[in-house]
């Protein structure tokens, strides 16, 4: 079987971005003797940070809108003796922008895995530092 080759130089010198990615960054733990607990941190090469997987998005923008306006309803009805209908409008609202954000969020993600397989899919020449997508 035939290494494969760089479509730009014809270098066999090509390595996928999650190797890349991988062998270049360095997960380190250290303890403390006498201390519960210790320190992590990583380390990457400036080529392994430009071979990074893209960032998964963050589901805490319509987590905390509903848990906002969760805790707005519940307190407009609940709080007291009697309904608080000045404070029903904003716990509303908190609802719908939480709805808002979780759409945003389900379309973020659905883009994050067309990325991440694109991202698992490319490779990196060391010959000529073009990067490639295969088909």
């Amino acid at each position: 079987m035939q290494q494969p080759a760089c479509p730009s130089c014809g270098s066999h010198h090509i390595q996928s971005y999650p190797v890349i990615y991988d062998s270049g960054t360095v997960q380190t733990e250290v303890s403390h003797h006498g201390y519960v607990g210790g320190s992590r941190g990583s380390s990457q090469s400036n080529l392994a940070r430009h071979c990074a997987p893209p960032r998964a998005p963050s589901p805490m923008g319509f987590v905390c809108a509903y848990a906002f306006g969760a805790w707005g309803l519940y307190h407009c009805f609940f709080g007291s003796w009697h309904v608080h209908w000045s404070e029903l409008p904003i716990a509303l609202g908190a609802l719908a922008v939480g709805y808002a954000l979780w759409r945003m969020w389900r379309f973020m993600a659905r883009e994050y895995t067309a990325d991440k397989r694109r991202w698992a899919d490319t490779w990196y020449c060391h010959g000529c530092g073009q990067s490639h997508v295969v088909n």
